[in-house]
């Protein structure tokens, strides 16, 4: 009755031993840890869930200020070194695989 091998699983604390052609307690023990982890998961998942619940409006894409020229010659945004106008905030997603961009005033941006 000798082990064959003996494993130590990440992040359970756990040895796991079998011997050769004992494989059903490693099985059991497999499953009692899947169990366990997947109870943890399961708990965290909620946890997370009930925490964005209070964020509030979430719009998926990306949202980035933008600083123009205008292309007047005798305006700041000329000079060397340049004042650029700005920022005006774009926001970008994709709907139905094309890309979509929107300039958003000040107060959209914030919320």
């Amino acid at each position: 009755m000798a082990f064959f091998l003996t494993t130590i699983l990440p992040g359970e604390g756990h040895l796991v031993a079998y011997r050769t052609g004992v494989r059903g307690c490693l099985l059991a023990d497999l499953g009692q840890i899947a169990t366990r982890r997947l109870k943890r998961y399961e708990e965290r998942y909620r946890e997370l869930a009930r925490q964005l619940g209070s964020i509030g409006y979430i719009a998926q894409g990306s949202l980035a200020p933008r600083f123009t020229r205008c292309g007047r010659a005798t305006c700041a945004c000329s000079a060397d070194p340049p004042k650029l106008h700005g920022p005006y905030w774009h926001w970008s997603t994709k709907v139905n695989g094309k890309t979509v961009n929107r300039r958003l005033s000040e107060r959209q941006a914030t919320l």
